[in-house]
């Protein structure tokens, strides 16, 4: 008895699970983004915020979660095209990375390397011939 409820279970799991997830491509995305810009730019924000919270990206002090969303997707509808037919979040990491990197802060100049010291005149101050 146990036993067919069982296989009837794992029937119905195996049916409703999809084999593959598709990934949406970049040119679905901006289609949807036309469609749907709130959708749109929630997702974003949530990739812009994971990004920075996992420092993969660094937002200057003075740019908001909001502000680096509207630039990033200013970014998507002027350079993203060449994604098309790529992964959106391939486009998406384009944006923020490029708009947003993380780069070494400025320190201080390094010191002059050492130059080696003039030959010391040979003792007597004389030449040597």
């Amino acid at each position: 008895m146990m036993r067919p409820i069982m296989l009837a279970i794992a029937a119905c799991a195996v049916a409703v699970s999809p084999a593959r997830a598709e990934v949406q491509k970049f040119s679905t995305f901006m289609r949807e983004c036309v469609r749907d810009e709130i959708t749109c730019r929630v997702k974003l924000r949530d990739y812009v915020t994971a990004a920075d919270q996992q420092k993969l990206i660094c937002l200057p002090q003075d740019v908001s979660i909001s502000q680096a969303v509207s630039e990033a997707m200013s970014w998507l509808r002027h350079t993203g095209d060449k994604y098309d037919d790529g992964p959106y979040d391939d486009a998406l990491w384009a944006a923020i990375s490029t708009l947003y990197p993380c780069t070494p802060a400025p320190g201080p100049e390094p010191a002059p390397a050492p130059q080696p010291a003039p030959d010391a005149a040979p003792q007597g101050g004389q030449p040597s011939s």
